[in-house]
């Protein structure tokens, strides 16, 4: 399971962290920091609640890709 942070989350719903921190401190989510991580189903709990979103979207992002650049051989 993958881990979210709570200024992700916040970075997400367009709201200011420390904003977002207080609506989830009053829902009763244990919110110690604004880089506190929540797990996936929390995070999509809060997706649902917080944010209006129906479907809570998972996005992973690459690590470590990179572009490579075309080799050109010249024939002799």
């Amino acid at each position: 399971m993958s881990r979210v942070r709570i200024y992700e989350l916040a970075k997400e719903a367009g709201l200011k962290s420390k904003e977002l921190a207080d609506k989830l401190i009053d829902m009763g989510y244990p919110v110690k920091s604004l880089s506190s991580t929540v797990d996936d189903d929390m995070a999509a709990d809060i997706r649902r609640k917080v944010l209006g979103k129906a479907t809570a979207e998972v996005t992973e992002k690459p690590i470590g890709m990179k572009k490579q650049k075309a080799v050109i051989q010249k024939k002799p």
